[in-house]
């Protein structure tokens, strides 16, 4: 469903919050199984779901000026292990 406030900032930390709540869900339910194809679909939407954090996060820090990343959890997303 889609929730508005019309409050922009409020909207957007209200969706990062969610998505990292699903993200945790989703590494419960990743760590919880050993079926291979079940894995494989799970950590192409913990991937996902991360990318939606970091949209959240950059969008927020776009538009208010403060870093995210200092106040709240981000997901690293990257290759870089």
């Amino acid at each position: 469903y889609v929730n508005t406030t019309g409050n922009l900032k409020q909207d957007l930390l209200f969706n990062f919050n969610l998505e990292c709540g699903a993200r945790l869900n989703k590494i419960r339910a990743y760590e919880s199984t050993t079926n291979n194809t079940a894995r494989a679909m799970i950590g192409y939407l913990l991937v996902r779901g991360g990318v939606h954090i970091v949209a959240y996060a950059k969008a927020l820090e776009k538009l208010t000026g403060v870093d995210v990343g200092k106040l709240l959890p981000i997901p690293d997303i990257s290759n870089k292990k």
